[in-house]
């Protein structure tokens, strides 16, 4: 017999049109409005091509690090609520180094229902209705991962690991990091990955977002705000002041869109940054050799609920 499938839990509004009309009026479109659709098959595509460096980068970060998330969490049961699983190719590292015991389940949140849809069905071996929850919430809104966490721990296990890998691009937006303290409960942890800022190698790094996988996602977002991709051209750049990349739509009409922004944190100053968001740190490792950070989070205030 087959494992049902999980049904998708809707937490909060969609990213609407308004929102998108907005972001418009500051020469901005917000890279959640490409992950639907066409665009949820574009970054499968980009994830499972060979050209995507930073893939292997990642898979190399969490066999590193997700032996030292398992001591800290002392064989207790804990969910793990994993924002942003992409096409699921991480999830089989967390099960299997991890695990969920006693009353724990995966959670998945994703903007993004066509994206979810991709990650529980490259998992459908081992997630099900039984061990297996699954959100389409916009993180960035405020309070709707607070919303899940609470009601995840009400459920299933009272603690949770939040998993924030391989995601510069939704930290790039730094009130996520307030949105995730809110999140965090007693016992709770967070997890972070990302890639850090290395100035000897900003050329390649920017080559990774100038990949034809990558601009096919832009384009869906750019299709969605009314532009031709076709018609205008893409820049890359670095800014340096938000230690992050930026990819530059530059219309056929002279207008310059922010398509996407990637959080390249600095290797002095990013431990400082999350203490300032009240954040404990056990656990704070850079690993040279990928020039990556991987990072574990909890809340300071331990009387918390």
């Amino acid at each position: 017999m087959t494992n049902r499938l999980p049904k998708i839990i809707r937490i909060g509004k969609d990213p609407t049109t308004a929102e998108l009309k907005n972001s418009l009026r500051k020469n901005e479109i917000p890279l959640k409005f490409c992950y639907m659709g066409q665009g949820a098959k574009c970054w499968n595509n980009l994830r499972e091509s060979k050209e995507y460096k930073l893939g292997d980068k990642w898979v190399y970060i969490l066999e590193k690090t997700l032996p030292q998330v398992r001591k800290r969490l002392n064989g207790e049961d804990y969910n793990l609520i994993h924002v942003g699983p992409g096409n699921g190719i991480e999830i089989p590292s967390f099960l299997g180094s991890i695990g969920l015991n006693g009353k724990a389940r995966y959670c998945g949140i994703d903007v993004s229902r066509d994206m979810l849809e991709l990650a529980i069905e490259s998992n459908r071996d081992t997630l099900n209705q039984k061990n297996s929850v699954w959100y389409q919430s916009d993180v960035e809104s405020k309070g709707n991962l607070e919303r899940i966490a609470k009601g995840i721990r009400r459920k299933y296990s009272e603690r949770s690991l939040i998993l924030l890998t391989d995601e510069g691009t939704l930290l790039s937006n730094k009130s996520i990091f307030k949105e995730l303290y809110r999140a965090l409960g007693k016992g709770d942890y967070a997890l972070i990955t990302i890639e850090g800022d290395n100035p000897e190698k900003r050329g390649e790094i920017l080559q990774t977002y100038s990949l034809p996988q990558t601009l096919k996602i832009l384009s869906v977002g750019l299709r969605k705000a009314g532009y031709d991709y076709n018609r205008g051209s893409f820049s890359f750049s670095f800014n340096e002041r938000r230690s992050r990349v930026e990819v530059y739509f530059n219309t056929h009409v002279g207008n310059k869109l922010l398509c996407l922004a990637s959080y390249k944190p600095k290797k002095e100053e990013f431990f400082n940054e999350l203490k300032s968001f009240g954040f404990d740190i056990p656990y704070f490792k850079f690993h040279e050799e990928a020039w990556a950070f991987s990072v574990l989070l909890e809340k300071r205030d331990k009387n918390v609920q």
